[in-house]
């Protein structure tokens, strides 16, 4: 029966070899072991183009708001201008006609300058409807497509 030590000494003499301790310290191994390890299955490439399709769907979005916003600046502007017209008019009429014929012509210029607001601000309101609408369904469209590609990673 022969004996055999657990050990095997010409494997580790290896250790100190010239050659094996030249490229265990070599120093672009050595660095090699700082540098960080990148997780696998993480696609930084499909990640950054998500984001970028989300950056453009709320920009999208944003650009949808700031045209609501622009319409409905412009068609307040023009019931303000509707309504200083009216006022204007009534103005003018107001010379020394009767007191019921003044009261008349103040209740023509109302009235019309009433519905004409109604009309602008009917407008108004589907204008702004419509861009939100718009924009909801910009985003929407972006987070169920978001949620998809969660289901790759």
């Amino acid at each position: 029966m022969s004996f055999k030590t657990p050990f095997n000494l010409d494997d580790m003499m290896k250790m100190f070899d010239p050659d094996s301790v030249a490229k265990m310290f070599d120093p672009r191994s050595m660095m090699a072991a700082f540098e960080p390890q990148k997780p696998k299955g993480l696609d930084l490439a499909g990640i950054m183009e998500n984001n970028k399709r989300n950056f453009e769907a709320v920009q999208t979005a944003n650009k949808a708001a700031a045209a609501a916003n622009k319409d409905f600046y412009e068609k307040q502007m023009a019931v303000f201008n509707e309504l200083m017209k009216g006022a204007a008019a009534q103005m003018k009429t107001l010379g020394s006609a009767p007191p019921e014929e003044i009261a008349q012509k103040q209740a023509e210029i109302y009235g019309a300058a009433v519905e004409q607001s109604l009309a602008i601000m009917t407008e108004l309101a589907d204008s702004t409807r419509r861009a939100n609408e718009d924009a909801f369904s910009s985003i929407q469209d972006r987070v169920e497509q978001a949620v998809k590609d969660l289901g790759r990673f």
